[in-house]
């Protein structure tokens, strides 16, 4: 059953120095969205997406992300399915990021604390601080892997986008299927790319 996973996992790792701790993760991240934003326009979508990828590949863990938003549904599909899943998974999020974060003006990200969870994870508490405006409070989610510390789980301003897309994507399954639910992700990434 995980087998896929593992492939997947092998396939998106890319070398990189081990996270020894959760906040060297999200602070690598976080330079992954700088260097977006401060891109902008000025380069093409198809090379920021190259790019922001490689830092979604290093600091989350997209297959244990694709599982546990599925819940229930993951276990009915077959292992082709599971890479298939990943795959559009990954792309949507990449593409999600490089999208929200494609403009720079003087923003900054600063950690604020670590704090222990259950079963082994830790929240990393970190704020986005514009130049203007109010500032955003986002909680990261880690676990760790042989990789190091991997993002699971953004909950920006309270909000857990883990939360979010497992309900759009249950409702999604509900009323079209895993195919339905497919394609209206993939919808999602090339009207994404559109505005990229």
């Amino acid at each position: 059953m995980f087998k896929a996973l593992l492939l997947m996992l092998s396939v998106l790792a890319i070398p990189a120095a081990f996270a020894a701790e959760p906040t060297e993760t999200v602070d690598a991240f976080h330079a992954g969205l700088l260097a977006n934003m401060r891109a902008g326009n000025q380069v093409a979508c198809a090379d920021r997406m190259q790019k922001l990828g490689a830092a979604v590949d290093k600091d989350f863990d997209i297959p244990f992300l694709a599982q546990r938003v599925l819940r229930k549904r993951w276990d009915g599909l077959t292992d082709t399915q599971h890479s298939q899943f990943i795959s559009v998974f990954r792309e949507l999020v990449v593409i999600t990021y490089v999208t929200n974060f494609s403009s720079y003006d003087g923003e900054t990200f600063a950690t604020v604390d670590t704090q222990d969870m259950n079963g082994g994870f830790k929240n990393v508490r970190a704020l986005l601080k514009p130049t203007s405006g109010d500032t955003v409070h986002f909680d990261y989610v880690l676990h760790k892997n042989n990789d190091g510390w991997r993002i699971v789980n953004i909950i920006a301003d309270g909000v857990s986008d883990l939360a979010v897309r497992s309900t759009q994507y249950e409702q999604k399954f509900q009323e079209k299927g895993y195919d339905g639910l497919i394609a209206a992700l993939r919808e999602q990434i090339v009207k994404a790319k559109e505005k990229c």
